[in-house]
Formats: C-alpha cells, structure tokens, sequence
C-alpha cells in the first residue's frame, strides 16, 4: 500500500488487510477512496451468524471471503466515517460494546451533513469541521451525539405537551422552542464555552428518562438505563417511528407491562417532560428554560501512577486528530496529541512527580483545537 502508484494499486493491498479497518485513500490528483479491509468468512447459507450454529458441521464455513465495501471516486465528491459501518448491508461486527451495536443513528452522521453542502475544502475549513463535530457531543455522557436526532422527537413531544393541565402547558411550550431552535451540539464554541447549550441540558436530562419509562418493564436487570446505550437508543427511534420503520418493532414498548393501562408514546413523553421540568425548574430556580446552561464536564488525564495531571473541556473528538493536504508537491501534515506521548517521568527528591519539558507539548493544540506541523516535508 505505502508504494502504491494509484488508487487501484492502494486497493490490491487493503484486500492483504487480515483485520477490520477503515482505509482512505487520496493522492496528488485528486483521487479519492476507501476500503473496509478484513477476511470476513462467508457463512452456510440457511444460518444466522448471531444465533448459536448446530455444531453438527452443517454450518461451517465455506473456506471464501465475503467483497467488502469500497469506492473511488464517489459522486458525493468525499468519503467521511466515524466508526460507524463501512455500508448499510454490512454485518455489525461480533462484540459486546452496546456504543458499536448500530441502527439509524450515528454520530457518523454529524461528518455526513456537515459535508455534504461543502465545496472545495481548504486547510481551514477541515481544522473549522473538528471544531464543529468536537462540539456534537461529549464523552461522557453524550459519547454517541444523539442530539443530531433531536427534532425527530419534536412532533411526539410537541403531541404528548398538548395533553398537560393550563399550568403545566406554557412551562412545556418553552422548553419545546429552546428544542426547537438548538442545533444539536452540546456547545458553540468547543475551546472557550463553559455550559452547555440550554438544548443540550433539556434533552439529556428527558432523553435517559424517557428511554427508561419505556423500556424499564421489559429489560429491567438486563439495562442499567444510567446511560442511553447505542442499542436501545435505536430501537427507541424504531419505537418512535411505529408503522413506518424500515424494521418495524414487534409490540408496544410504550405500554407499561406491569400496568392494566395500555399506555401510549403520549402517556410517555408527558410523563418524562413533566419529569424533566420539574427537575430542571429546581436545579436552576426558575421557569425559563433558555437559561437553563448546566455547567460543562471535564476530561481529566489521569497517569497510572501520579493520578490527575491535566484537564480540558469535555468533547467528542478522536484521541489523535490529523489533517494531511495532499498538494502537487507533495503531502504536508498537521496534527493534535492530547499529551506528549514520550515524555520522561521521574520522582524528585520530595517524592513528586517530575514530568519531562516535553510531556504537556501537545496539550494547547488538543485543548483550543490548533495543530503541529508534521515532518513531511
């Protein structure tokens, strides 16, 4: 792949990849690409991969690899992914991370949009999309950036807020029209913002309740529900679209077992917004919903041994972050490392911590999303 002299060259060699990855591909005349590489075994017809095979050897293997997905040159004009399925039909590979089971959503999502109306992207808009997508979510507890959905849920709500008493409605109307207007991302301004956006703490506080009050009866000792796994949030927006889902839901999750009442999506979202507002009118002593900016969460570095060493504002970006120009003279690149990765660290004479001069290089450009040139050229 690295002496690759085109785009068909570089594909011979991804096809060599025994193991799953994603691999793009581009060149110096605008030549763009990419292959999901991996020896994925094709399977006995008549069996499903997911379920427990008969063990009689009906079922092995056939001893051929299934194609995997690529492209060159696609009419979109760009590839974009963020570990999310190299196509629609791909299998979703055998794990147990609940965050990597996949369905509608995807935080691949954020890329997707925001590439789709650019045009001739130079090196500071890719350095402006980070910033964007860093933005979309946070690691914890919004790892997945699930607020790109939010206004598929909005005619549910704006439904279920119908139905509350006078004295409820006009509190449940404002906090709709804050989620009306918010654009999905936890925060403007990734480097500088304190608090969230007022739409972020809204839906994140409704968004686990909400799950829960439909879920709880049927898997309850088999989810915790303290966070929105990737799993049950898609099988959520399956409940949410009903009829109409490309893989419609087998019953009612809404209705609450354990009740004679058959409940409905209504009975749900009035619940967990009342819910929802109540908790959020105490926390910030008031009704105005707009105001309601929860402070924003830190990650914190930890060393094994010497414990917190550094902090930055919480966000949802890659560990290592590279933008390469592929230019007629050749590839020049940039890049971001949370931390200096060779960095010496030694105990001093009153048992402290001494961290190398190059240990906390990298930090500034991780934390306000600027880059280090690379050695390429």
């Amino acid at each position: 792949m690295m002496t690759a002299k085109n785009a068909a060259e570089f594909g011979e060699g991804a096809a060599l990849i025994m193991t799953s990855l994603h691999t793009s591909y581009a060149d110096i005349h605008g030549n763009i690409g990419y292959w999901h590489t991996g020896l994925n075994p094709e399977r006995a017809e008549g069996y499903d991969p997911r379920l427990p095979l008969p063990g009689t050897g009906q079922a092995e293997w056939t001893g051929r690899y299934l194609p995997n997905a690529s492209v060159i040159n696609p009419a979109k004009g760009f590839v974009t992914g963020w570990n999310n399925k190299a196509s629609p039909d791909t299998r979703n590979p055998d794990g147990e991370n609940p965050d990597y089971q996949f369905g509608r959503h995807h935080r691949a999502l954020w890329l997707l949009r925001a590439l789709g109306d650019a045009k001739n992207m130079d090196l500071q808009a890719n350095q402006e999309l980070m910033k964007y997508a860093g933005g979309a979510g946070t690691y914890y507890p919004q790892h997945n950036a699930y607020g790109i959905l939010c206004k598929d849920f909005l005619p549910a709500l704006s439904s279920a807020a119908q139905s509350a008493g006078a004295q409820d409605k006009p509190l449940l109307n404002k906090m709709l029209q804050v989620l009306s207007a918010w654009d999905g991302r936890s925060v403007v301004d990734v480097v500088k913002d304190d608090r969230f956006q007022a739409g972020h703490t809204i839906f994140l506080e409704w968004l686990p309740r909400a799950v829960k009050a439909t879920f709880e009866d049927e898997f309850a000792g088999i989810e915790d529900f303290q966070l929105v796994r990737s799993s049950l949030f898609n099988l959520f927006l399956r409940c949410i679209d009903g009829s109409i889902s490309t893989l419609p839901v087998s019953r009612n999750y809404f209705d609450n077992t354990n009740t004679p009442d058959i409940e409905t999506v209504d009975d749900i979202f009035l619940k967990t917004l009342l819910e929802t507002a109540g908790v959020l009118k105490e926390k910030f002593e008031n009704e105005d919903p707009v105001s309601w900016r929860a402070p924003r969460s830190k990650i914190i570095f930890k060393h094994n041994m010497f414990g917190p060493v550094a902090e930055m504002w919480d966000n949802n970006v890659g560990t290592y972050i590279q933008i390469v120009e592929l230019r007629p003279e050749g590839a020049v690149g940039y890049s971001r490392w949370p931390l200096g990765q060779s960095g010496q660290v030694s105990l001093g004479a009153d048992n402290k911590p001494v961290f190398d001069a190059h240990f906390f290089d990298m930090l500034p450009h991780y934390q306000n999303y600027t880059y280090q040139k690379m050695g390429l050229d």
